[in-house]
């Protein structure tokens, strides 16, 4: 220690605990941080799994529905739990998984509408149109909801981080046994209220 006083280094012996007591209080906050940030993103993606599994279930439960009617009533309950789920992802979901959420509500809307003027000319006849092409255009109306969850899917996949390049041709696939099975052409398309009355 007399040596560095000597050569003017006096500051040497107290520097070192100093400079390590900053570096650990340092270390010590960025490690909280990150521990904070970790956590944070943690619960985030937690919410948004929550949010789309409840929404996507509601969605398919609905859609399951619609696709077994006239023989089953009105998915107007579901329809209205679909918002309630939907309200929770407008929160944390990501943009697109959002617009494609929003598109499964409003075409469920339509169908709903559709269903609604069906009773009614069940119930007053049918003189202006045919009824098996109104049950028509509703299931193809539903094969734009079906097309809307596949891309609703697609778009959880990306914002979860889940989405690979296989899955691309998954997502065709499901969109070919859409059109297949509903004979809904692959053309997406909201359908106006005015076009629906």
């Amino acid at each position: 220690m007399d040596e560095l006083i000597k050569q003017g280094q006096w500051w040497w012996p107290f520097f070192v605990p100093i400079a390590t007591g900053i570096l650990a209080m340092l270390g010590s906050w960025l490690g909280s941080r990150w521990g904070k940030t970790t956590e944070h993103k943690q619960w985030l993606r937690n919410k948004k799994m929550e949010a789309y599994s409840d929404f996507l279930s509601v969605a398919e439960s609905m859609v399951d529905d619609f696709t077994r009617w006239p023989e089953v009533s009105k998915p107007e309950h579901s329809i209205k739990h679909l918002s309630l789920k939907r309200s929770v992802l407008k929160v944390v979901g990501s943009p697109e998984a959002r617009h494609h959420a929003m598109e499964i509500e409003v075409n469920a809307w339509i169908i709903f509408r559709f269903q609604q003027l069906f009773d009614e000319k069940e119930t007053n006849g049918w003189p202006d149109l045919d009824r098996e092409e109104f049950i028509e255009v509703c299931y193809k109306q539903v094969g734009t909801v079906q097309t809307d969850l596949i891309d609703l899917v697609t778009a959880v996949r990306k914002d979860l981080g889940a989405y690979t390049r296989d899955d691309a041709d998954v997502d065709k696939a499901n969109r070919d046994f859409a059109a297949k099975f509903l004979g809904y052409n692959s053309e997406k398309r909201i359908l106006s209220p005015t076009e629906i009355i």
